[in-house]
């Protein structure tokens, strides 16, 4: 799907260099909390790459991942790991019958019971979407729409134990892409929308956040068909009886959004600078309109990302990301830290000279995870950090 392939083209960008030194103090430092690499458990001869995470407390945390259908090496299996306020821990987790594969990108946990993971299973030429429920006890597989043969669900958020929506994108074997979004009511999933932005012929969305069941915001970008030049921000907000589409400035995409109050959000992701080159994207609803803000840097950073944003509140949000370093041959992990004011860098570790950060959750300024993966010589390995 090439959602998957736009998405992680960046990855590809940044992850070429070669393996040289762990580059840990690339990133200056900020004041604030101190990030500290917290023990997880890796699979032998599997990708262990972590995509998303949710968490119902400091000592309760989930975090779901998997590789890209089709990546060389790697068993394309789905992943899942629990944190116990000391430890992660991997869960196990259901892989559909008969796929040539599955990945889950994105959780959202509304009580310790209640988890949902969305992702795509597939492989070869199309994906499908892919739902699994977490009930406390064991993850299970629920049926998910197809609306056309290629179809993935990238983000989900669950404002209630009964209530989740997801978003992603989907395409048939010619045509346009479209958003897609679909609901879950407690008892089965239903589509819920399409998004196409005028003039488009591409529309990915990649996350959504619920402040409560009837105030949604869901982010990503678009391509329009008469311009060569984007991709667009795209932020589409359900009212509690439609989504309609939000004016966004500027050029980028959105990769993560994070609604501590239905009239604030806060969006992160990248834009370009020149052909083949990003930077960070970060921008604020403030209930009226989409602003842009400026946002640091890490020194000698080449290329810069963000993946993922997490607000505790209106004047408290963390997001996290990766820069390519040193000339592009190593990348290190990024996380900014929002007070009401401005962005500000915050030092993290890096346990290897290629390290990413994909999600990010806080409950509070003092009290965030973020989990992505890692390179050390003996192959992937998943990657979480806590302050």
């Amino acid at each position: 799907m090439k959602r998957i392939a736009v998405w992680l083209a960046a990855i590809g960008l940044v992850a070429a260099g070669s393996a040289g030194s762990p580059a840990a103090g690339a990133v200056p430092a900020a004041a604030g909390t101190r990030w500290v690499i917290e023990p997880t458990a890796s699979r032998a001869h599997l990708s262990n790459q972590l995509n998303g995470v949710s968490c119902t407390s400091a000592s309760a945390c989930t975090a779901v991942g998997g590789p890209p259908l089709g990546l060389p090496g790697n068993r394309a299996i789905t992943l899942a790991e629990r944190w116990d306020g000391r430890r992660w821990s991997i869960q196990p987790t259901p892989n559909p019958r008969g796929s040539a594969g599955a990945a889950l990108w994105g959780v959202s946990c509304s009580s310790r019971r209640a988890c949902t993971a969305v992702g795509l299973k597939g492989g070869g030429r199309y994906t499908q979407t892919l739902a699994e429920r977490w009930n406390g006890s064991r993850w299970s597989i629920q049926p998910t729409p197809n609306p056309a043969p290629a179809s993935e669900l990238v983000g989900v958020s669950c404002p209630a134990a009964n209530d989740c929506v997801a978003v992603g994108n989907y395409s048939a074997p010619t045509g346009p892409i479209f958003g897609l979004i679909e609901r879950w009511n407690g008892l089965r999933w239903a589509i819920a929308g399409v998004v196409r932005p005028a003039g488009a012929d591409e529309t990915f969305l990649t996350a959504v956040s619920c402040s409560s069941v009837r105030r949604c915001t869901a982010v990503g970008s678009f391509q329009l068909t008469t311009s060569p030049i984007g991709p667009y921000p795209l932020a589409e907000r359900w009212t509690g009886s439609r989504w309609r589409q939000q004016v966004t400035p500027g050029k980028g995409e959105l990769m993560a959004v994070s609604c501590p109050a239905f009239f604030h959000c806060a969006a992160v992701g990248d834009q370009p600078t020149q052909p083949g080159q990003w930077t960070m994207l970060a921008m604020r609803w403030n209930g009226r309109g989409w602003r842009a803000q400026p946002t640091p840097v890490p020194r000698g950073a080449s290329q810069a990302f963000l993946r993922g944003v997490s607000c505790d509140a209106v004047t408290s949000c963390t997001a996290a990301g990766w820069a390519a370093v040193n000339r592009g041959f190593d990348d290190v992990t990024v996380v900014e830290r929002w007070n009401g004011l401005s962005w500000t860098i915050q030092r993290t570790p890096n346990p290897a000279s290629q390290a990413f950060m994909n999600a990010v959750w806080c409950g509070s300024p003092g009290t965030c995870r973020a989990v992505g993966y890692y390179f050390p010589l003996s192959g992937e390995k998943s990657l979480a950090e806590g302050d």
